[in-house]
């Protein structure tokens, strides 16, 4: 909604639930924005674009069923492998320590299986690179290293290799058309792997133990040297060893003791120059003062004042202020004015100066203290610095120490006999030729391919439905033009029913106008708006219609209304009789109410649009028009202009500015979003205020609205009022003409 309509409603007291509703960017759904799409909303996308889910779900579905029928079976067969729990010497240079089937060795098992060696030897052992070679589509390579390159990544298409769930199993499938093959591959592939580890168990295990002798007799070396250094430098700078402690840390009892002590009184005198601190600079402001004011003395002079300013209001209304017993009042009051500033300025300086003594005095005792701690800190440095070099030869020498003991350690573990026999990988279950196809999986394929193209038939319905910017159910009128809806007015059959539902209160078009002019009322104080323009963006959406609804609804209630037919251009009221019409108002010097004749319809009242004139926008933005407005607003309880349409001519824009509002009637499935909005902004923009929208043509059944006013036409079941109303159709322009006189 506009600024200025808002404000419109907030200063007529409107319903703040419409002010809200109409301020509130709402989704696609009508919800805010940034909320969750409502089911709601998707089921009604998927209601109304369900041809195109239908379209696209069929096709991809056929073509998914077709190329499961043709495409080749798939055999895949699986072995089954156990990785034991045991240790192995298998020593890393960088981290001495044994390594178990964990989790980390198990994944490590993973990935041989799949490495180029193991799969190499197999391909070879089968004899399968001629095989493999035939399934590239691309021209094959002539050197022999590249072709088996080229077969390794079409055997790796083809094998899988996993672990299973949280055991120490891993799976070994492969697939291929022949069945007896893919089972020949997975046996040959773990034949393969089995032989490698337990090559490479025994170069490892030799290797540990050469490695462990080197290593241990470099870090002996190492440690003898590392003591060594280390009680030349104890006897250096006299320094006793007292349970691999430095004796000098003795020395630092006294200074480093005092040294605490005074880092933490200092840390308290820094806490407390900074409360100070805080506090008389918080005295400095404003609002410090207003702890204050509840002093008893103030409190009296406070009173003393109040008493003679209410004094001096009860004797200003029989006294002017230049009587001599009012200027005396004034000038005790300003003296008791002076005096309450006096006391809160004493008060709050004396409080002030009290602050700025504490933080003075805490800022000369964190200075002494923080002297006296850099003092002591100059004493301890001196003696840390000699034990910070023995430290560091005392941790070089525990290093060098553990890692000995350790390299020892692993030395004596480490046993070739024992490990040449074993291995941490065995055959579970060996593959065997399976008896069905593993895919494709014809029925789930199938089922998938109708899942999947079912929700991109959707995702296409929904994007469709977002970009489809017309405006077409009220949850719109909220979400894409950011304005309150006002009145939803149904779709008649044929063009001679809407008269007739007008005419009769009990019909649904009636009860829709019913609402519209309940909402109206309600939208400002004492009845709201008094004169309206009714007006739509292009010609055909069911102004004049709402128009002549909203008025009859208010007229039905007792209100003298008249309607005033602004469209010089194409009107739309005829009255065969009248010689005058607004043409001739705004033309001559004919007395208004000559012009304006009965209808009839109790308390309506009709000024038609007269006769054409060149310069209809010149006359409506004229003085005269001005003139009949007042006369209108003193004569009539409602006034409704019946405006042409805003884009392309100027005479909406005109009377929008003089209009205390205006009501913007949209057609439901015909008007687009930019239009609508640009007329809503050229409306704005030229003065109107924008009370709301009402959208006509609405279709009732393709909506939650149907039940609702299906409730409302069994309810009013009965013969309706009859009235002689015509309707003139002209072909060529396809406008309903109302005759509300005859």
């Amino acid at each position: 909604m506009t600024v200025d309509g808002q404000n419109f409603l907030k200063r007529t007291n409107a319903y703040p639930e419409l002010v809200e509703a109409a301020s509130v960017s709402s989704g696609p759904n009508g919800g805010q924005s940034g909320g969750i799409i409502q089911i709601g909303y998707l089921i009604g996308v998927a209601l109304r674009r369900w041809w195109i889910i239908a379209l696209i779900g069929t096709l991809i579905t056929s073509a998914a069923i077709v190329l499961l029928m043709r495409a080749t079976p798939i055999y895949s067969a699986k072995g089954l492998l156990e990785v034991r729990q045991a240790e192995r010497n298998v020593i890393n240079v960088s981290e001495v320590e044994s390594v178990v089937a964990d989790q980390e060795f198990l994944t490590t098992q993973v990935e041989l299986l799949q490495s180029d060696t193991i799969i190499e030897d197999t391909i070879e052992s089968m004899n399968m690179l001629d095989e493999l070679l035939d399934a590239v589509d691309d021209a094959v390579p002539q050197s022999r290293d590249m072709r088996m390159q080229l077969a390794m990544e079409v055997f790796k298409g083809s094998l899988s290799v996993r672990s299973v769930g949280r055991s120490r199993l891993i799976q070994v499938s492969f697939e291929h058309p022949d069945p007896q093959v893919a089972a020949d591959t997975v046996n040959t592939l773990t034949d393969v792997y089995i032989a490698g580890a337990i090559d490479r168990r025994f170069s490892a295990t030799e290797y540990a133990r050469d490695f462990l002798e080197t290593r241990l007799g470099t870090v002996r070396k190492s440690l003898e040297e590392a003591e060594r250094q280390l009680v030349s430098y104890a006897i250096a700078n006299d320094i006793i060893l007292v349970d691999n402690e430095a004796a000098n840390n003795s020395s630092e009892t006294l200074d480093g003791s005092a040294l605490r002590t005074l880092s933490e009184q200092l840390n308290e005198a820094t806490s407390e120059r900074i409360a100070a601190q805080n506090n008389f600079e918080q005295s400095k402001t404003e609002a410090f003062a207003s702890q204050f004011l509840g002093d008893d003395e103030l409190s009296r002079l406070r009173e003393e004042r109040i008493k003679l300013t209410s004094e001096y209001r009860d004797k200003l209304a029989t006294f002017r202020p230049e009587y001599p017993e009012m200027q005396e009042l004034q000038e005790r009051i300003a003296l008791f004015n002076r005096e309450i500033e006096q006391r809160a300025a004493s008060i709050v300086g004396a409080k002030r100066a009290e602050l700025e003594r504490d933080f003075n005095l805490a800022r000369m005792f964190e200075q002494d203290l923080a002297a006296r701690v850099e003092t002591l800190k100059n004493n301890v440095t001196d003696m840390r610095s000699k034990s910070i070099n023995y430290n560091i030869l005392l941790r070089q020498v525990e290093t060098e120490r553990a890692q000995y003991e350790a390299l020892l350690q692993r030395l004596k573990e480490v046993s070739v006999t024992d490990n040449l026999g074993s291995n941490l990988v065995e055959i579970v279950d060996r593959a065997r030729p399976p008896l069905e196809p593993a895919k494709p999986n014809k029925p789930l394929g199938a089922l998938l391919a109708a899942i999947f193209s079912g929700l991109l038939g959707f995702a296409v319905a929904y994007i469709v439905d977002i970009l489809d910017n017309r405006i077409k159910k009220p949850e719109d009128v909220k979400e894409k033009l950011s304005q309150i809806i006002l009145g939803v007015i149904p779709v008649t059959q044929d063009s001679e029913e809407i008269v007739d539902e007008l005419e009769n209160p009990q019909s649904i078009i009636a009860e829709a106008y019913a609402t519209l002019r309940t909402n109206v009322q309600h939208s400002g104080a004492d009845g709201g708006p008094r004169v309206i323009q009714t007006t739509s963006t292009r010609s055909g959406e069911g102004k004049s219609a709402s128009s002549l609804g909203l008025a009859l609804r208010m007229a039905g209630v007792g209100h003298r209304v008249l309607l005033i037919d602004a469209d010089m251009r194409r009107p739309t009221f005829l009255n065969p009789a009248a010689s005058v019409g607004l043409s001739g108002v705004l033309t001559t010097t004919t007395d208004f109410a000559g012009a304006i004749t009965p209808t009839k319809f109790d308390n309506m009242w009709l000024l038609p649009s007269g006769s054409h004139v060149p310069n209809p926008s010149e006359l409506l933005a004229s003085s005269r028009f001005d003139k009949l407005l007042a006369y209108c607003r003193k004569e009539y309880d409602y006034v409704f202009l019946d405006s042409p349409p805003v884009l392309g001519l100027a005479d909406a824009l005109i009377l929008g500015g003089k209009a205390d509002a205006s009501l913007m009637v949209v057609e439901a499935g015909t008007q687009r979003t930019p239009n609508v909005k640009d007329s809503l902004n050229r409306l704005a923009n030229g003065g109107a205020k924008i009370l709301g929208v009402v959208l006509t043509k609405f279709k009732m059944q393709s909506a939650r609205y149907d039940q609702y006013y299906n409730y409302k036409s069994a309810s009013h079941e009965g013969p309706a009022e009859t009235a002689d109303i015509q309707i003139q159709l002209k072909a060529s322009q396809s406008k309903q003409k109302f005759d509300l006189v005859s």
